[in-house]
């Protein structure tokens, strides 16, 4: 993959920008939903206190709950009684069935309007029968029977679809219940039944019957059923306290409705279709919940958890995903106590939206700039990462041109500057450290191409002398000299083959090395005795410094390797150094280091090969002299240095009169 590709990639992580901003407007929301609830609260515990003495609340405190229950929800609007169910406000129906007539069953719903009672009955049979007034009074044909308070029942029947009639038995005589009316409609499957009655009429408590002209069969309650509906007056008390947006519900003990006022708000349909695009994404970024609200208005009957904790004293919240859209229901319920009794709960139901609605204009501003700033971030790095591409680019064309199609670097390439060498970043660093490759590169590689030349020279002197002295053996009569001429070329030929080996030798050597404990101190002076016999031309001289208060110097090393490696240094030094020069061998012990020294008089290193000087086969001498030097001492010194976990340098001297090289070797013994 590209670094272009890369970057790209690597600039998706903007990304996280939105979902920092997702985080931020969830818990934006959390802290908006408590302010909610806990100002819904305290607004519901004060109208709670003010119904407290409502007369029904407390007439139906001591109601049990296993008690047979009719309810009528109001409606706000008069229902025409056609026999159709299109001005009816709730859809929902309840259902009946018979156990044994799996054809015989109904639907119905009710409904309260001023002071009448509305049934809309909706019955499946496979086959009805009208009221036929000579067969009986009253009880033939398909009828519903209504039973009120008092015990009285009322037969509804019809001889023929339209208006249906009420009629009922007084002291044995059939008489007509005039204020109950309505229209019998057939269907497909039944017919349909819409009728209404006084609610002084039916009293407190009312049943129906779902008669079965031909089976005989009834469906519904043969004893009255305890009426529950919306009390206007509790409704207008209600209307007093509420505020837009919000719904008020009252429910006796038994979580039957009875009072509610308002409704919460979910319209948004006036907003453009731009704003509404935005509010719709804010909704959607919201946390949802698992809970959806069910409307249980025109039920009659709320069993919420927080309803049934308010009615046993505790006051409880609950959030609820609306159906519409992505908003949220808060329900929040608390008890209405009268005298330390609990007589029924005040619930109230507030959309999330009334207090999103506030930080709408909020979150679009933060949508605007969030699309800003990723777009600028987006359009940065890609620009970046192409330019980025195109310098590292033109640094990989520009070191490709050094070569030459042999593969051969091109004259000059230490004088020729890569691109974006200046620079002070990560790019300059590589392009710099490619012109000091390069730069080492040429210079080794014009050391081999002089190797051949050296090797050459070095073994074509021995041939030479070796090939004359057999030639004057067969002429000449001093046979000895020839030969111990030849015995010379020979031995300095070995030389030259042992010089060449000697660098893998002691590789192995180092390999299969022991460590000992050895006083350096006393190393270095026994060696420095030897040195001053062999190199009698050149004054060496040698000092010991200890910076540590104990004069313990015991170090754990190879000592025949510490030897070599000071006889390569000290050899070479002699080399260099004039007759009757010094050559000066400096031990110091310190704190953190063993410091070993030689230096010498004598000419300088040049400053193109310092960076060479302990490579393979690299040599400074001029004059080899018969030992035939390949350039290997130091790089052997280097490799025995490196063993025992040191470092070595040289340089020339401040004042330009020699060479040191400094060796220092940790002082932990411990490999």
């Amino acid at each position: 993959m590209k670094l272009r590709q890369q970057l790209l990639l690597t600039s998706l992580l903007v990304l996280l920008l939105p979902l920092a901003a997702t985080q931020f407007i969830r818990e934006l929301e959390l802290a908006l939903q408590q302010g909610q609830q806990q100002s819904l609260n305290a607004s519901l515990r004060t109208i709670a206190a003010a119904i407290s003495d409502d007369e029904l609340l407390l007439l139906n405190s001591h109601d049990v709950a296993s008690q047979e229950t009719l309810y009528f929800d109001r409606s706000d609007n008069n229902i025409i009684l056609d026999g159709y169910d299109d001005d009816w406000q709730h859809p929902l129906n309840h259902s009946l069935s018979h156990p044994q007539q799996a054809e015989f069953s109904a639907s119905y719903r009710t409904a309260i309007y001023n002071k009448n009672l509305f049934f809309y009955i909706s019955v499946k049979s496979n086959q009805h029968q009208f009221y036929n007034p000579s067969v009986s009074p009253l009880n033939n044909g398909d009828r519903i029977v209504l039973i009120t308070e008092s015990g009285r029942r009322y037969v509804i029947n019809s001889s023929t679809p339209g208006n249906v009639y009420a009629r009922y038995l007084y002291r044995g005589k059939v008489r007509e219940q005039h204020n109950i009316y309505g229209q019998w409609l057939d269907s497909d499957q039944g017919y349909n039944i819409e009728f209404t009655l006084p609610l002084a009429l039916a009293g407190d408590k009312l049943s129906f019957l779902i008669v079965d002209g031909s089976s005989h069969l009834s469906l519904g309650n043969k004893t009255a059923d305890t009426i529950y509906y919306p009390r206007q007056s509790l409704n207008n008390r209600l209307a007093v306290f509420n505020s837009h947006g919000v719904r008020l519900i009252v429910t006796n003990k038994q979580q039957w409705i009875v009072g509610h006022d308002g409704d919460y708000d979910t319209d948004n349909s006036g907003d453009s279709d731009a704003y509404w695009l935005i509010r719709k994404l804010y909704r959607s970024i919201l946390s949802q919940l698992k809970q959806h609200n069910e409307d249980n208005l025109h039920t009659g009957k709320i069993s919420s958890p927080e309803n049934i904790s308010a009615l046993i004293g505790q006051p409880s919240s609950r959030w609820y995903n609306l159906a519409t859209g992505n908003q949220k229901l808060l329900s929040t319920a608390v008890p209405i106590i009268h005298n330390g009794d609990v007589i029924g709960s005040l619930i109230g139901q507030q959309s999330s939206e009334r207090f999103l609605s506030l930080t709408d204009g909020a979150f679009s501003k933060l949508l605007g700039y969030s699309t800003l700033a990723i777009a600028v971030l987006l359009f940065a790095l890609i620009g970046f990462s192409g330019w980025l591409s195109w310098r590292i680019r033109t640094l990989s064309i520009s070191a490709e041109r050094l070569l030459d199609e042999d593969g051969s670097f091109q004259q000059g390439i230490e004088q020729r500057q890569l691109p974006n060498s200046h620079s002070r970043d990560e790019i300059g660093d590589l392009a710099r450290s490619y012109q000091t490759l390069f730069n080492r590169l040429q210079e080794y590689t014009d050391y081999l191409r002089t190797l051949s030349s050296k090797l050459s020279h070095e073994l074509r002197t021995p041939l030479a002398i070796i090939h004359s002295s057999l030639d004057n053996l067969e002429t000449s009569e001093q046979g000895d000299v020839y030969r111990q001429r030849a015995k010379d070329g020979a031995l300095r030929l070995s030389k030259i083959i042992t010089a060449m080996s000697e660098a893998s030798r002691v590789e192995d050597s180092i390999k299969q090395a022991e460590f000992e404990t050895v006083n350096l101190a006393k190393l270095i002076e026994h060696v420095v005795l030897s040195y001053q016999d062999i190199y009698p031309q050149q004054r060496i001289s040698s000092s010991t410094t200890s910076e540590r208060k104990t004069a313990d110097d015991s170090a754990v090393m190879v000592p025949e390797l510490i030897v070599q490696m000071l006889d390569k240094l000290v050899d070479n030094a002699a080399d260099f150094c004039p007759d009757g020069g010094v050559i000066s061998i400096d031990y110091t012990l310190s704190s953190h280091a063993r410091i070993i020294t030689v230096t010498n008089e004598g000419p300088l290193l040049p400053q193109k090969l310092q960076h060479q000087l302990f490579d393979n086969m690299v040599s400074m001498r001029e004059n080899k002299g018969d030992d035939g030097h390949l350039g290997l001492g130091l790089h052997i010194v280097k490799l025995i240095v490196e063993f025992h976990r040191g470092s070595i340098k040289g340089y020339n001297l401040d004042d330009q009169t020699g060479v040191c090289f400094d060796i220092r070797l940790p002082v932990d013994d411990e490999h």
